[in-house]
């Protein structure tokens, strides 16, 4: 008869009952899901058909991100130009962006691209190095069909309602950092510093009600953050 040690035999009893509950996770599976890009085609169709209307002026600076640059209406007043392009869409990730890239861009042939994300991956469970392995991606994609467009990367905005999740947020910024200033032609713009209250927490008033979507005010940080870094070049202004 074969003895088994009580350690063991709570183990395997453990095995038994978590690998039949699926409580089991595969150390090699990735530290999220990559939802399906396709989600988004009513939102990219509107860009194509936005883009047939009335295509980009020649040089623009193309906003691209989640529902903060989608959320972004007054683009053009805010920065009191007429060649800011706004292609938001709200809910996205990192990993979207890229696989969109070429229909974000279509006909367009911008200067400036200034980017959003990271705000949902890590909300969803993207890890720090996983969201700069999606980050290189997007580059890889980006600079194989525009060599010369300046990128501009927006760190991760500190939200009251994902205030757990801004320690990881914060790391992921310093690392998002360091990742542009080792790239060609590319900018890091930090919003966040100046969202954070004095204890180094979000601060609420600079949110609507659902303390994740700015308000007028959050709007202004970003604005003021923008503007002496690419304001002075990449603006065309109404005659």
């Amino acid at each position: 008869m074969i003895r088994v040690h009580p350690r063991a035999m709570i183990h395997i009893l453990l095995l038994c009952f978590f690998g039949t509950t699926g409580w089991i996770v595969d150390a090699h599976q990735p530290s999220s899901e990559i939802p399906d890009p396709r989600r988004f085609e009513t939102e990219i169709l509107v860009f194509e058909k936005a883009e047939q209307k009335k295509a980009s002026p020649k040089g623009s600076v193309l906003f691209v991100g989640s529902s903060t640059i989608r959320d972004w209406h007054s683009l053009n007043s805010d920065f009191d130009a007429s060649n800011f392009v706004n292609r938001g869409f709200g809910g996205s990730r990192m990993t979207d962006v890229t696989y969109h890239l070429d229909r974000i861009l279509g006909n367009t042939d911008p200067r400036v691209l200034v980017l959003y994300e990271g705000d949902n991956d890590i909300h969803e469970g993207v890890g720090v190095n996983e969201l700069l392995n999606h980050y290189d991606e997007f580059y890889n994609k980006f600079r194989s069909r525009l060599p010369n467009c300046h990128l501009y990367v927006i760190s991760i905005k500190p939200s009251p309602s994902r205030s757990g999740e801004w320690p990881k947020s914060r790391k992921a910024n310093i690392r998002l950092k360091a990742w542009a200033e080792s790239k060609p032609r590319t900018t890091y713009v930090d919003i966040a510093t100046a969202m954070l209250n004095e204890n180094g927490k979000p601060r609420k008033d600079l949110f609507k009600y659902d303390l994740l979507h700015m308000n007028r005010k959050g709007y202004r940080i970003w604005i003021d953050s923008l503007k002496p870094v690419f304001i002075k070049d990449y603006v065309d202004r109404d005659s």
